[in-house]
């Protein structure tokens, strides 16, 4: 089986998500003071407190398992994508991609887009310090082009 190069991680997006959860506890809290004291005629305030609650619980929850499971792994010749939870994987060859799109500044996460030569995209969203991981991936890309030509010279060669 062969050793992967690396794998994409994203703590830095795991990490925001839980330094920021007492605002959204204090948003929460405000929105449910809201319907209870000033649009309590308007909405039912124990219904709305409880829908609130529960889409929070789901929004924050998804994050986490999106951050926990959905993996990317990157090959000598390929990048490896896989949802653990729902058993989804995807594999990109390296010879199948013609660009890597980042942010223009470095950040501590965000999205890279993968542009396929056959004008699919594939987008790998909250990303760690996408600006360096683009460089080294563009980089190794650049890397794996010249070992395919390499190979079709020396295979051209033996053929002649």
């Amino acid at each position: 089986m062969e050793n992967a190069i690396a794998k994409l991680t994203r703590e830095n997006h795991f990490n925001n998500l839980i330094n920021n959860l007492p605002l959204f506890t204090i948003l929460y809290a405000t929105q449910c003071a809201l319907a209870h004291y000033v649009f309590y005629d308007i909405v039912n305030p124990g219904s709305f407190a409880v829908a609130l609650g529960t889409c929070l619980i789901f929004l924050v929850s998804s994050i986490y398992v999106y951050d926990k499971y959905h993996h990317v792994i990157i090959y000598k010749n390929r990048f490896h994508v896989y949802f653990e939870i729902f058993g989804i994987s995807k594999t990109i060859m390296f010879d199948d991609i013609e660009d890597i799109v980042g942010p223009s500044e470095e950040c501590e996460f965000s999205s890279l887009r993968l542009v396929l030569k056959n004008d699919l995209v594939y987008d790998l969203h909250f990303i760690d310090y996408p600006m360096q991981v683009r460089k080294i991936l563009l980089t190794h890309l650049q890397n794996h082009k010249m070992d395919q030509e390499k190979m079709n010279h020396n295979i051209n060669d033996l053929a002649a």
